[in-house]
């Protein structure tokens, strides 16, 4: 199965809020929905994005070059799609 974007939204989220209820929220999510997207998304990236602790989570580092690499194609397409909009 590849990724899907519900998957990437949810991670994203859950990066930006720190936790999948808040990221839940955000998302208009159930947070188990939230949770089973991250698992599913850990499952076929072949890496644990999250340290999961009782009462938080920590991004891994494997997990954060991963955002890093994310935001800055997200970045991109965002220029060139803007940059094809004004010509």
């Amino acid at each position: 199965m590849a990724m899907t974007i519900e998957q990437l939204n949810a991670f994203v989220e859950t990066v930006e809020c720190g936790s999948f209820k808040q990221a839940s929220a955000r998302l208009g999510k159930h947070t188990s929905t939230v949770s089973g997207l991250i698992a599913n998304l850990e499952a076929e990236l072949g890496m644990e994005l999250f340290v999961r602790k009782p009462r938080s989570l920590e991004i891994t580092p494997k997990a954060q070059k991963f955002i890093d690499m994310h935001s800055l194609c997200y970045e991109s397409a965002t220029y060139s799609a803007l940059k094809r909009i004004a010509c």
